[in-house]
């Protein structure tokens, strides 16, 4: 039997886990193939009870909730990149969320989850439990940008 295991990265996305998993499969199917041929393969039945099933990811589970903690929301960001996408509404506005950073809530900050304060470091977002930078952004019709430059386009 080949077995290859793969710690995820901490901040790493799913398109990122994605991309890293199809070499390391494909490098696992390749010395399989070679044990299978050579008559060397163990072979061990899949454990049923160990097996779990995974809903269908549909574009709304995206959506983010600032009720939330910003850990949790940190953790969407990164489970939904590249697709379905995260997305959030912030001043009126429905913004594309690609990055975001826990950070230090600004004094100023520590309002209703979903108030957005303008810092040094960018665009800061009360949750509800800690607050998150947002790194990087994509409005509606346009490309993807720094935080803080988004930010500075704001009327």
């Amino acid at each position: 039997m080949h077995t290859v295991r793969t710690p995820i990265g901490v901040r790493e996305t799913s398109g990122d886990l994605y991309t890293r998993l199809a070499v390391l499969g494909g490098d696992a199917a390749v010395a399989t193939l070679d044990l299978l041929a050579g008559g060397h393969a163990v072979l061990q039945p899949q454990d049923a009870t160990q097996a779990t099933f995974a809903t269908k990811i549909k574009k709304e589970h995206g959506l983010v909730d600032w009720t939330k903690s910003a850990q949790d929301i940190d953790r969407l960001v990164r489970a939904y990149t590249p697709w379905p996408g995260a997305r959030a509404v912030i001043h009126e506005v429905e913004l594309g969320v690609l990055e975001v950073e826990p950070c230090e809530q600004p004094a100023e900050a520590k309002a209703a989850p979903g108030t957005c304060t303008l810092t040094k470091a960018g665009p800061v977002v009360s949750c509800g439990t800690g607050a998150l930078r947002l790194v990087r952004v994509k409005p509606a019709g346009k490309g993807a940008m720094d935080g803080a430059a988004w930010a500075r386009g704001l009327r």
